[in-house]
């Protein structure tokens, strides 16, 4: 799908590969990092709590860190005022 939308578009594929997923990954490193720290330190995962608290913090980890290396400030904003419309509900 990539190619055939690079091909109809004129972007050269490898740049359209690195500009979507380039930061997504890079920001998964350091989140990857801490859940092999995580794991031999304190989470082992040898139950179900702790592979759900395990799972709740890689994914806040990686929220909170794409919320500034991935998401542009634009996509920030809307999402915040989302949000805000959501909780005064």
């Amino acid at each position: 799908l990539a190619i055939l939308i690079c091909r109809e578009n004129g972007f050269p594929l490898v740049r359209y590969l690195r500009e979507i997923y380039e930061r997504p990954l890079l920001t998964g490193v350091p989140v990857m990092m801490g859940t092999i720290l995580a794991k031999h330190a304190v989470l082992p995962g040898t139950d179900w709590p702790q592979l759900l608290t395990a799972a709740a913090l890689v994914a806040c980890a990686y929220f909170a860190i794409a919320w500034f290396a991935v998401l542009p400030p634009e996509q920030r904003f809307l999402l915040r005022a989302q949000a805000a419309r959501f909780v005064t509900r």
